[in-house]
C-alpha cells in the first residue's frame, strides 16, 4: 500500500522537471543569441560593469565615428583651371565646379550668338550681290568719264585739278568701286536717270556741258537714292553680324569671370561650413533596454 503514493509522487514530478528542463534550455538559447549580436563588444566589459551599456562603451572606443563635417566634405576646385575652361568654352567651367543650370546658359549665349553672325552676315551677302547688280544696271563709267571730258577736258580724275573731283575710280569693280559711284557726287552724272533742272545727260554734248559739279549743279537720281538705301540696308546687316561677334567674345569672358569667383566662393563656402561644424560628431548606436531588444539612435555630441 506505502508504494502507490510513492508511485503517485514520481508522476507528479516528472512534469514539474520536463518544464524546469525546457526553462533552462530557453534561458541557455536567449543567452547564446544575445552573445552573438554582442559578439564585437569585449566580454571583459560585459563582465566588469553590469550597469554601463556596454553598446555605448563599445561606440565610445571607436574612433571611427562620423562628425558632421563629413557632410560637408567638398572636393576642392582650382579657380585658375575653372577660369581657361569657360574661357575655351563658355559654361565648361560652371559645369567643372558643379553647376547644371549655367552651362546651358552660357552655351546657348554662344551657340545663338554664331548662329545670328553667320545668319546675318550671309543676308549682309545677298544685299550686296542685289546692290551691286542694281549699280551694273543703272551707273554706267562711260557715260560718267564722258561727262568729265565734257566739263572738265579730260577723263582721268588724276589731270583734274578742281577740287571738287577728289577720287579716283578704281579699275575693278571692288568693293570701294561700288561705295565710290552712290556715295561721292562726283560720279553722279554716271547714274542713267540723272537730272539736273529737268536737263538729262543726253540734253548736253562737249560743246554745250553740264556746268561743274558743285553745290546746286549736283545732278540728282533717284536710282542713286535708292541704291545707296541698298547699300545701308547690306551695311547694317554686317555691323549686326559683327555685333554677335563682340556679344561672343563677352560671353567667353563673362562666363570665364563668373567660373573663377564662383569656384573662389564654394571653396570658402565649403571650408568655413567644416570649421563651424569641426566640434560636432554624430554617433549611431544600438542601446540595450532588455536582453533581447535594442533600440537604434543618433548620439550628438559637441565639444566646446
Amino acid at each position: 500500500m506505502k508504494i502507490l503514493p510513492a508511485i503517485c509522487l514520481c508522476l507528479l514530478t516528472l512534469p514539474i522537471l520536463a518544464t524546469a528542463n525546457s526553462l533552462e534550455q530557453a534561458s541557455d538559447m536567449c543567452c547564446e543569441l544575445t552573445k552573438v549580436r554582442y559578439s564585437f563588444v569585449n566580454h571583459s566589459m560585459l563582465e566588469s560593469n553590469s550597469s554601463k551599456d556596454p553598446i555605448l562603451a563599445a561606440a565610445d572606443a571607436d574612433e571611427g565615428s562620423a562628425t558632421v563635417t563629413d557632410a560637408f566634405d567638398y572636393d576642392r576646385k582650382s579657380p585658375v583651371k575653372a577660369f581657361l575652361l569657360s574661357l575655351a568654352v563658355p559654361g565648361l567651367g560652371q559645369y567643372y565646379y558643379g553647376s547644371r543650370a549655367k552651362p546651358l546658359m552660357f552655351l546657348g549665349i554662344e551657340a545663338v550668338s554664331w548662329f545670328l553672325h553667320i545668319n546675318w552676315h550671309g543676308d549682309g551677302d545677298n544685299l550686296t550681290d542685289d546692290y551691286e547688280s542694281f549699280n551694273n544696271t543703272h551707273w554706267s563709267e562711260s557715260r560718267y568719264r564722258t561727262s568729265l571730258d565734257w566739263i572738265y577736258g579730260s577723263t582721268q580724275e588724276s589731270e583734274i585739278t578742281e577740287k571738287e573731283i577728289n577720287h579716283t575710280l578704281p579699275e575693278t569693280k571692288v568693293q570701294q568701286y561700288y561705295e565710290m559711284t552712290g556715295k561721292y557726287n562726283q560720279f553722279a552724272w554716271g547714274w542713267d536717270d540723272a537730272d539736273l533742272e529737268g536737263n538729262a545727260f543726253e540734253d548736253y554734248s562737249a560743246g554745250n556741258p553740264p556746268p561743274r559739279i558743285r553745290g546746286d549743279s549736283v545732278p540728282y537720281s533717284a536710282n542713286r537714292v535708292v541704291y545707296e538705301g541698298m547699300r545701308d540696308d547690306a551695311n547694317n546687316k554686317y555691323d549686326d553680324a559683327t555685333k554677335m561677334i563682340y556679344v561672343a567674345m563677352a560671353n567667353h569672358l563673362i562666363s570665364a569671370f563668373e567660373a573663377f569667383f564662383m569656384t573662389r566662393h564654394l571653396n570658402a563656402e565649403a571650408a568655413k561650413a567644416k570649421a563651424d561644424f569641426a566640434n560636432i560628431k554624430i554617433r549611431a548606436r544600438l542601446r540595450s533596454i532588455y536582453e533581447s531588444m535594442d533600440t537604434p539612435y543618433l548620439a550628438f555630441t559637441y565639444k566646446f
